[in-house]
């Protein structure tokens, strides 16, 4: 793959999530959008949101340290 094709990957998939969970909030039903669905399943299981918590922080000191 060419470098600006994976950029271009990198940049456009972010922004389809980003439409996604748009399109989802404004539709009428309710719980179907990502924070929905992570807070209800967290209120279930606990250790999902700190380890959704706690991949993102590693996610991001992978990107940027």
């Amino acid at each position: 793959m060419s470098m600006e094709l994976v950029i271009a990957i990198m940049l456009g998939m972010p922004a389809v999530y980003i439409l996604v969970d748009i399109f989802l909030a404004l539709n009428k039903r309710e719980g179907d959008t990502y924070s929905e669905i992570i807070r209800a399943s967290s209120k279930k299981f606990m250790p999902l949101s700190l380890l959704i918590v706690f991949g993102f922080g590693l996610l991001t000191g992978h990107w940027f340290w």
